[in-house]
């Protein structure tokens, strides 16, 4: 009975100890800002490859480089700064309740449908999609721009007028819309498109 107990014991503490490693190895944003760019290499001037959202889904750490977190998010690896995330458990900060304005210049019924109009494009007007709920009903929408209030959305949404018509719209969100695909370049060494951020002009 004793050797049970001792073995039921050790059994124990291994669980404890791994979920405590695997938590470890988790990443959070808590930027005030509510997103912290990840880097393709670990320096401010670096390529952004993606986007960790504050109060959103963590990545894996994978590394340290002085002030810089080599992580796993979403299959992409790259450099978050340490001074805007969280190791560890996951911090308290709350995710960005403003209003956003999304500049769409297209919107689709499926997934299936935005995705090969997304890749359709020229590489250098490549755009994520997201997905949209109105009145019950899901939409995928393609955005070129995301932007903190409206008329700085009016502004893109004029500028690109000469490439997609009149059709383009602006879409006003509740935070941030939930990014469901990123097109992939079709030629050599091309880099995944990260969700939109709030830009200010």
């Amino acid at each position: 009975m004793k050797q049970l107990l001792t073995l039921f014991c050790l059994l124990l503490v291994g669980i404890l100890v791994g979920i405590n490693t695997a938590q470890a190895q988790q990443v959070y944003a808590n930027a005030s800002d509510c997103y912290v760019n990840m880097r393709e290499e670990p320096n401010a001037n670096a390529f952004i490859v993606d986007v960790l959202f504050t109060g959103g889904k963590p990545a894996k750490l994978l590394d340290r480089q002085g002030n810089w977190l080599h992580i796993l998010y979403d299959g992409q690896k790259g450099y978050v700064n340490s001074k805007y995330v969280t190791v560890g458990s996951k911090p308290k900060a709350k995710p960005l309740q403003r209003t956003l304005y999304y500049v769409v210049i297209q919107s689709f019924s499926t997934l299936d449908a935005a995705r090969a109009r997304a890749e359709d494009m020229p590489d250098a007007l490549l755009s994520p999609v997201y997905r949209a709920v109105d009145k019950g009903k899901t939409y995928y929408r393609i955005c070129t721009g995301c932007f903190l209030n409206r008329k700085q959305a009016e502004a893109h949404q004029n500028e690109i007028k000469e490439n997609f018509g009149a059709d383009t719209w602006i879409w006003a969100t509740k935070g941030f819309a939930d990014c469901v695909y990123r097109p992939e370049s079709l030629y050599d060494g091309a880099i995944r498109i990260a969700p939109l951020t709030p830009r200010e002009e």
